[in-house]
């Protein structure tokens, strides 16, 4: 009997390990790619999915984790990997696309199922948002002394470098730089905002077991406000208010309904409140010229010749039929890793319209259903009695990428969307 107690936590304990490592590349690999001068720093392009999928191997081939459960999971996932293995099958023998360009596509679309994966063999999923949790929230204290000295430094400054270029190559407005934080560029550091707020507000939800907890998590609040304010991001502004407003209906529905099983809450010290208000108010002050750019680009300032309103149109609806064939154009030849390894077609921007211009009917497939499920998941919070309500904000913080953006733009976004995705497939156990 105490084998059967040991062994299922041993196991856990591996796996949970290899859960912060992954967050740590997914956050961190930019630093080595931006500041650190390796000769061979291309492998933070890779090191990432090389980790997972050897991580994957070496569960997968040992006996103490044959009976692991969720075996439905990885059925699934096996059959998605092999819709996609045979469209890159079909882009090297029969499109003849160059192997390069298909081994990027097909990292580009089976990357995000991969620590969804890997985490279907834990025998208690309970701690996997207590630990995407922790490891976003200490990040913070890195990123917010970075995006400040970012946005305040000259646009050919050492701490702006991005990639291989010297200076920053994205602007919020005039010579104001949008901050990419420890991330590449700064679409990685909005994609890291959105998802570290969800869990905040998800965090207040489930509730807390000491006021420790509390006041670390308003401490942590209070360090996102700062770095959205200076973001640069439309995005991060729109995904911060909708979160907000579910956070609101979830913490009255909860009142309402007395059967709730949230936590109590134990209340965080008013001293820190008051005292990181103070702060965030004083750093914004010191920072009103980065606060007056960013108010431009939202009001002014349009991307590519259309609004917000127009670009998130675009996003979900824009699936682009007329360039539709049964198969596609090849997986992989209209991303941008395409462009990089110089192949001849043009990058498609949109998302979902890349999806069916690379896999044809697959790819309008797999927009339709990527859509129709996170529209599910999120109206299903609002219902009684459902499991996940107090994840409800991480869900919705969801329809961000999954609906509105991209998901396998680039390997950070796919890392952030790993992350999002684990969330969301075992959303009833943790």
């Amino acid at each position: 009997m105490s084998k059967l107690h040991i062994e299922p936590k041993s196991q856990d304990i591996e796996i949970y390990k290899y859960l912060r490592l992954y967050i740590l590349l997914v956050i961190y690999e930019g630093v080595f790619r931006k500041w650190i001068r390796l000769t061979d720093q291309d492998i933070f392009y890779f090191a990432r999915d090389i980790f997972i999928m050897l991580s994957i191997l070496r569960i997968s081939t040992s006996n103490r984790f044959k009976n692991s459960p969720d075996r439905n999971i990885r059925i699934l996932l096996v059959t998605i990997f092999a819709f996609f293995f045979g469209y890159a099958y079909l882009a090297i023998a029969v499109q003849n696309i160059p192997i390069l360009v298909v081994a990027f596509g097909f990292r580009n679309y089976s990357s995000i199922l991969l620590l969804a994966y890997l985490c279907s063999y834990l025998q208690d999923k309970s701690k996997i948002f207590e630990t995407i949790h922790k490891s976003f929230l200490v990040s913070l204290i890195f990123q917010l002394p970075l995006v400040v000295l970012q946005v305040v430094s000259a646009k050919d400054s050492f701490v702006n470098r991005t990639g291989w270029e010297i200076g920053a190559s994205v602007f919020t407005s005039g010579e104001v730089v949008r901050p990419p934080g420890t991330f590449t560029n700064a679409l990685g550091l909005g994609y890291y905002l959105l998802i570290t707020f969800g869990l905040i507000l998800s965090a207040f939800l489930k509730g807390f077991e000491t006021k420790r907890s509390a006041n670390v998590n308003l401490v942590a609040f209070f360090m996102l406000v700062v770095i959205s304010a200076i973001s640069g991001s439309r995005t991060v502004l729109l995904g911060l208010f909708l979160a907000t407003f579910l956070f609101a209906i979830m913490r009255i529905k909860g009142r309402l309904n007395r059967s709730s099983t949230s936590n109590h809450v134990k209340k965080s010290s008013p001293l820190i409140a008051a005292i990181m208000s103070i702060s965030i108010a004083y750093v914004l002050y010191k920072l009103i010229n980065v606060i007056n750019a960013f108010l431009f680009r939202v009001r002014y300032q349009t991307e590519g010749g259309s609004g917000t309103k127009d670009r998130v149109v675009d996003a979900v609806f824009n699936y682009n039929y007329s360039e539709m064939s049964l198969l596609g154009n090849g997986m992989g030849t209209h991303h941008q890793s395409a462009l990089a390894l110089g192949w001849i077609e043009p990058w498609v921007e949109n998302e979902v319209s890349r999806w069916i211009s690379e896999l044809g009917v697959f790819g309008l497939v797999l927009i339709l259903v990527r859509q129709f499920w996170i529209v599910f998941l999120a109206a299903s919070i609002f219902a009684r009695n459902v499991k996940y309500v107090n994840i409800g904000p991480i869900i919705f913080i969801a329809l961000g990428p999954f609906l509105f953006g991209g998901i396998t733009t680039q390997p950070t976004v796919q890392g952030m969307s790993a992350v999002i995705t684990l969330v969301l497939v075992f959303r009833n156990r943790i």
